[in-house]
C-alpha cells in the first residue's frame, strides 16, 4: 500500500531550497561588493593630492559640495550594511556566520575609507581657512628702469628738381614727426640729417644743394623741439638709385632723417 505525500513536508522542502538559493546568491553578491570596496580602498591609498596655492579659490568653492557628497555616500553605505547585517542575523547555520563575517569585513573597509575621507575634509577646511596672501609689488623707481632701446629709424623726404624747400618736403616732414616723437626715450636720442642730390648738374653745385636741403629739414626739426645731431650734404655720393652722370632722378633728390638713441652720433 503506497504512502501519500504530506503537502506540508513538500512546502517546507520547497521553502528550504528557495531560501538556500537566496542565501547563496546573497553571499556571492556581498562577496563581489566586498571585493569592489577593497579595490576602491587600494585605489584610495594610491591617490596623491597635490594642492597648489593657485587652486585655493577652486578648493574653497568646491569644499561644501565635496563634504556633502562624502556624507551622503557614507550614509548610503551604512544604510546598506545595516540592512545586510539585519538579514545575516536572521540566517541560521554556516551561511549566516559567513554573511556576518563578510559584513564585518565590509564595515572595516568602509571605516578605513571614511577615515581617509575625514582627513581629506580636514585638510580642505584648513586650506579654505587660510588667508590668501597677496603681496603688492613695489613700483620700480624710474632711475632703475632699463631704458627702452630702439634701433635706428630712417625716414626719407623727397625734393623737387633744383629745390631745397617748399610745401612738398614740408608735408612729408609733418607725416614723420609723430613717429620721431615716439622714439625719443632720453637725452641720448639725436636726429641726424643727411642731404642728397641726383647727378643732373655738376658735382660742386649738387653738393651745395644737398647741404641746403639737409639744413632746411634740420632747422624745421629744431623748431619742433627735436635734438639734432649731425647735418651733412653728400651731393651725388651715396645715390639711392645708381645712375649715369647727368641723369634726372627724383629718388636721389632727398633728405634722410635718422633717429638714434643710446649710441653716439657721428
Amino acid at each position: 500500500m503506497s504512502e501519500r505525500t504530506n503537502p506540508a513536508m513538500i512546502t517546507a522542502l520547497t521553502g528550504f531550497l528557495v531560501l538556500g538559493g537566496l542565501l547563496a546568491a546573497g553571499y556571492y553578491g556581498w562577496d563581489h561588493l566586498r571585493k569592489e570596496i577593497q579595490a576602491q580602498n587600494s585605489q584610495t591609498q594610491a591617490v596623491i593630492i597635490e594642492l597648489k596655492s593657485g587652486t585655493i579659490d577652486e578648493i574653497r568653492a568646491a569644499k561644501d559640495a565635496a563634504i556633502a557628497e562624502i556624507k551622503t555616500m557614507n550614509q548610503e553605505i551604512a544604510s546598506g550594511l545595516g540592512k545586510a547585517g539585519a538579514g545575516a542575523q536572521g540566517m541560521v547555520g554556516g551561511a549566516g556566520a559567513e554573511m556576518m563575517s563578510a559584513v564585518t569585513e565590509l564595515k572595516d573597509a568602509v571605516a578605513a575609507i571614511s577615515e581617509k575621507q575625514s582627513l581629506i575634509v580636514e585638510r580642505l577646511d584648513k586650506l579654505a581657512d587660510m588667508p590668501r596672501k597677496v603681496q603688492a609689488k613695489a613700483p620700480i623707481p624710474d632711475a632703475m628702469k632699463a631704458p627702452v632701446m630702439f634701433g635706428p629709424l630712417a625716414k626719407t623726404i623727397y625734393f623737387p628738381l633744383g629745390s631745397a624747400h617748399g610745401p612738398r618736403p614740408d608735408s612729408q616732414l609733418a607725416k614723420i614727426v609723430p613717429g620721431l616723437r615716439d622714439r625719443i626715450t632720453d637725452s641720448s636720442c639725436k636726429v641726424n640729417v643727411s642731404g642728397f642730390a641726383d647727378t643732373l648738374g655738376n658735382d660742386e653745385s649738387n653738393l651745395r644743394l644737398s647741404q641746403k636741403r639737409a639744413e632746411y629739414i634740420a632747422d624745421r626739426l629744431e623748431k619742433l623741439g627735436f635734438p639734432v645731431g649731425t647735418v651733412r650734404g653728400w651731393g651725388e655720393r651715396r645715390l639711392k638709385v645708381h645712375t649715369l652722370d647727368g641723369t634726372n632722378n627724383p629718388s636721389n633728390r632727398r633728405v634722410v632723417v635718422e633717429m638714434k638713441c643710446g649710441v653716439p652720433t657721428v
